[in-house]
């Protein structure tokens, strides 16, 4: 391979908000970008003003910096599909002056934005697909599958045989993608995290834990993420209520945007009431970055039993915090479980009860698994190196112009 020059990279994904993430394709982004600028890199992202279907006030089409990244965000005239013609006119206007495209936006007109410039140009274009195709989500509904399997054929598989390279997180993502394209290469390039320079484990709860009322020693098991239904937070609870028999000092934290789907929360708040956990479950909200680190602090465990992940961020953001973390087998972190990195259970409320328990009362096998974890995303998921293997996939793609 040719030396790697200073590269000039263009970032296009439909959220991004440093800090103040609502989803985890937006962080990932964000620290893919941090890290390619700190291998020797410049990034530009281009984003919009909708901070995942939240309209947030941003400063508007022109150019802010966050550590060393560029970001300009634009806004959209659709938030379905996330048009933007100011935005397809600035990557069109500004294309020339990037050596690489890399779209994270599947099923969004943006990733077209991203062909557009690549046709225009000739400029090396990618997508992240981020799990968009998995069979889960795709055939999630009848309506919902006919609609996204008309949008593959007729736009997104236009938009992914384009292009010189595809990301998947995993294998088996990889093999998810390679039933609808087989033209170009597909990478395996896992998400990152970073490494607390403290550990959380290590830094005493009790600020925190007064803050909440709780007692030191009181088992507290963390949720962090949307509150939709693919998350699973119906089956936590659940699963927390059958805990609470045995454990009745055991305390659930949610921690999550109560208001951006209202309906699944009104739902679990029945569950709540229907299992009499109203004074045992704690909801704070929508949390950054800096509240979820204290989140971490106070926790026991970490539960993330989701329908279908591409890589969890929150999970490995805990893992590097050395929390023990329990995820279903549908969020594709076998590896990390064959490790004891992380615990796997089935997707069921009896199966998470059990595992948990498991966990929390067990504090040999707890510090084992949270040990563990810090050790295996500290080799497996370093944004520096997965910011160099990027940077090398790019480096093919321009050493074929």
């Amino acid at each position: 391979m040719c030396q790697v020059n200073l590269m000039k990279v263009l970032q296009i994904v439909y959220s991004c908000i440093p800090g103040n993430y609502r989803g985890g394709i937006a962080k990932v982004v964000y620290e893919l970008s941090r890290a390619i600028v700190q291998v020797g890199h410049e990034v530009t992202i281009f984003t919009t003003n909708y901070n995942s279907g939240v309209l947030t006030d941003v400063p508007l089409e022109r150019a802010v910096c966050s550590e060393g990244v560029t970001i300009q965000y634009f806004p959209v005239t659709n938030r379905r599909w996330m048009w933007s013609p100011q935005m397809r006119s600035a990557i069109l206007n500004f294309a020339p002056q990037y050596d690489v495209i890399h779209g994270h936006n599947t099923f969004l007109a943006l990733n077209k934005y991203v062909i557009d410039a690549k046709l225009n140009f000739r400029l090396p274009a990618f997508f992240h697909i981020h799990g968009a195709l998995d069979p889960i989500v795709i055939n999630k509904g009848i309506i919902r599958k006919i609609r996204k399997l008309l949008y593959i054929a007729l736009v997104e598989r236009r938009n992914y045989d384009a292009a010189d390279a595809l990301f998947a997180i995993t294998e088996t993502e990889r093999r998810q993608i390679s039933r609808f394209t087989t033209k170009p290469p597909i990478y395996i390039v896992p998400n990152g995290v970073n490494m607390p320079t403290k550990s959380p484990m290590n830094v005493s709860r009790n600020d925190f834990r007064i803050d909440l009322r709780l007692h030191d020693g009181q088992p507290v098991i963390l949720f962090i993420g949307r509150i939709v239904p693919k998350k699973g937070v119906h089956l936590l609870i659940d699963a927390f209520a059958r805990i609470r028999r045995k454990y009745a000092d055991a305390t659930l934290i949610i921690a999550g945007d109560r208001e951006q789907h209202s309906h699944y929360v009104a739902h679990l708040d029945k569950l709540i009431t229907q299992f009499n956990l109203a004074n045992s479950v704690i909801w704070p909200g929508f949390v950054d970055d800096s509240r979820k680190i204290e989140l971490f602090r106070t926790a026991t465990v970490f539960s993330h039993v989701s329908e279908s992940e591409g890589m969890a961020m929150s999970a490995l953001e805990a893992m590097a915090a050395g929390l023990p973390v329990v995820v279903s087998k549908e969020c594709y972190m076998a590896d990390a479980a064959r490790a004891r990195a992380v615990i796997e259970c089935e997707f069921n409320a009896e199966d998470l009860a059990v595992t948990l328990e498991n966990l929390l009362f067990n504090t040999q096998f707890r510090e084992e698994v949270g040990s563990n974890a810090q050790q295996y995303v500290r080799e497996h998921h370093s944004w520096l190196t997965i910011a160099k293997n990027v940077v090398d996939i790019y480096q093919t793609a321009l050493d074929k112009k």
